[in-house]
């Protein structure tokens, strides 16, 4: 054996334990079992209520984006709804529901569940 492919040998196993330890400390080796992810139901039931919507005659816009741009469309006090997603925008926390056939966004504010 030449001394260049004894230095590639030594260059290959190095690689080779390099390797090995990463999948290791990364918890990739081969014998580590995966965990099995079941995914869970996302959407659940709501009420969507606005008390005070309801006592001056206004309904609870549901927006097209929790930023508040643009009105998907609107339901009275008491609607149920099903949620579908959530998200924070500035602090707040917001529901993407569909009621009444129109899917959009409420703050948390309106939400009884």
């Amino acid at each position: 054996m030449t001394k260049r492919s004894s230095i590639n040998l030594t260059v290959l196993a190095t690689l080779i334990v390099i390797a090995a330890t990463s999948m290791f400390i990364a918890g990739c080796a081969a014998e580590t079992p995966v965990p099995t992810v079941r995914p869970q139901a996302t959407t659940y039931p709501v009420t969507l209520v606005c008390e005070d919507c309801a006592d001056i005659g206004m309904e609870i816009n549901l927006w097209s984006t929790p930023s508040r741009s643009g009105v998907a469309g609107s339901v009275p006090h008491n609607t149920p709804a099903t949620v579908l997603e959530t998200s924070v925008y500035q602090g707040v926390l917001h529901y993407k529901v569909r009621a009444r056939g129109i899917t959009g966004w409420v703050s948390e504010l309106f939400i009884q569940k």
